[in-house]
């Protein structure tokens, strides 16, 4: 016997498919200016349109990511991007109420409404997917903020979408998605 190791073995167990946190040195994070570039660019506004920014450097699930919230175009943003490769790792886009105290418009006849079935073809096209890939569809036609809105639910790829569409003319008031 000489003390020198001869043979060694190393099982590593990988027993889940997930991707793994990003977890790297700050020195590697993509910095506040480029993670509000990447959030700007996905809300499709400029800089020069943005209002009430906040930028905040946080943890979810072990991962650094970036919290930028705004205001642009009559919408509220709320956008995480992972600190490391600037990956959008979730989307937010709700209308801003006022809630003024108004008194608010009466909704139309139900004979107004786009449809289930026509809500259903604006979520899946703003989530780039088909009818027959999602999963636990869910379609509920709802008040919300003094307005008629569909929201529709399902799962899709590993993904958890919500999508809420005004009643009367299909547009999308609130996107979000999330890593199922």
């Amino acid at each position: 016997m000489n003390g020198n190791v001869v043979d060694f073995d190393k099982d590593v167990i990988d027993d889940d498919d997930e991707p793994k946190p990003t977890s790297a040195p700050e020195d590697d994070y993509i910095g506040t200016e480029r993670a509000k570039q990447i959030a700007f660019n996905r809300a499709g506004v400029s800089a020069s349109q943005v209002k009430n920014l906040k930028v905040k450097l946080d943890t979810d699930d072990g991962r650094a990511i970036y919290e930028i919230e705004f205001d642009a175009k009559g919408y509220e943003y709320d956008v995480d991007v992972d600190a490391v490769n600037g990956n959008v790792v979730d989307f937010d886009k709700d209308a801003i109420d006022d809630d003024d105290d108004e008194p608010k418009p009466t909704p139309a006849p139900a004979g107004d409404y786009i449809g289930a079935e026509r809500a259903k073809k604006i979520a899946f096209n703003r989530a780039g997917i088909s009818a027959s890939q999602a999963e636990e569809l869910e379609v509920e036609l709802e008040r919300e903020d003094g307005r008629m809105v569909y929201t529709v639910e399902f799962k899709a790829g590993g993904y958890e979408y919500e999508v809420e569409i005004d009643a009367l003319t299909g547009e999308i008031l609130d996107y979000d998605v999330e890593r199922d």
